[in-house]
């Protein structure tokens, strides 16, 4: 006889009770499917992508799932270990898009620009001074170095590398 599986799902923080299944009739799309009806009351199969993970509750681990032979695997796991109750967590995965340049020789000015309301800031060449002294310094000539070597205080931690 086949095992039956109590699905729940873990979605934003709510648990969705998806019902029973045994082995044979589940699928990552068959549980987003039943999921997305449940929570929309649409019957379409939803489109978005998703991350599906399972908690082993033998092992107190949270498994990636990621195809169907997994899914699979992981019913006969449960069935394995005598457990009827499956805790599946799922989230919807988010996109950010970013507009790509077709060359660098499209892009205008490659040096970083920051736009505020009021103006734009340049830092181009920031790169170039921004360990060099002002002009305000008396110690140091205009564009040197300010290093370690500079400076007067030093302390001595008792190592002789030399």
């Amino acid at each position: 006889m086949e095992d039956i599986f109590e699905i729940y799902i873990t979605i934003n923080t709510r648990v969705v009770e998806l019902g029973t299944c045994d082995a044979e009739n589940v699928s990552i799309i068959v549980l987003l499917h039943t999921l997305s009806e449940k929570e929309t009351g649409i019957v379409e199969v939803p489109t978005d992508e998703y991350c599906v993970w399972v908690y082993l509750p033998w092992s107190v681990e949270k498994k990636d799932v990621t195809s169907d032979s997994e899914l699979l695997e992981v019913f006969m796991r449960y069935s394995e270990h005598k457990e009827t109750k499956i805790m599946f967590e799922i989230e919807k995965m988010s996109y950010i898009t970013v507009p790509l340049a077709a060359s660098t020789s499209d892009i205008l000015n490659p040096q970083p620009r920051f736009m505020t309301d009021l103006n734009e800031v340049d830092f181009s060449g920031f790169d170039e001074t921004i360990f060099y002294a002002n002009e305000d310094n008396d110690d140091v000539g205009e564009n040197e170095h300010v290093g370690a070597d500079e400076l007067d205080d030093h302390i001595d931690l008792g190592v002789d590398f030399g």
